[in-house]
């Protein structure tokens, strides 16, 4: 069983998050969750797979793969984020590319194709309203 990690990217680190997200993957990893990949997005996505990461110490057997839209992926970011990005691909177990370089679409083909038993998917949601 797999999951992948999809989100759009907020770019604001927030503890609340990183503590649900550490409880789902926890809980995943637990109901038989034995693959998860990453899309290495900024933000939900690299929390993610640093939260994977992390859990090898207790979980050991449960893989990380980065499957990257393409290799020119964090060109364009800060040397700080591209640092952590580096570390944390260098720690994955597979890491796949869907093209070399950037193309139009590239972004949302990564896991286009992908069977994975659950996706946790993050969006930005606006507040509701009290009537």
């Amino acid at each position: 069983m797999s999951t992948c990690f999809r989100s759009r990217s907020s770019r604001k680190s927030h503890c609340k998050l990183k503590a649900i997200l550490t409880t789902q993957i926890i809980a995943l990893i637990e109901n038989g969750v034995t693959t998860f990949l990453s899309g290495m997005a900024l933000a939900a996505d690299t929390w993610c797979a640093e939260i994977v990461l992390a859990s090898k110490e207790y979980y050991p057997n449960v893989p990380l793969i980065a499957a990257l839209p393409c290799e020119t992926q964090a060109d364009r970011w800060s040397v700080e984020q591209r640092d952590r990005h580096f570390n944390i691909l260098e720690r994955c177990d597979e890491v796949v590319y869907v093209s070399r370089q950037y193309s139009s679409g590239c972004m949302f083909k990564v896991f286009t194709g992908v069977k994975a038993s659950a996706r946790l998917r993050l969006y930005k949601r606006k507040p509701c309203l009290p009537n």
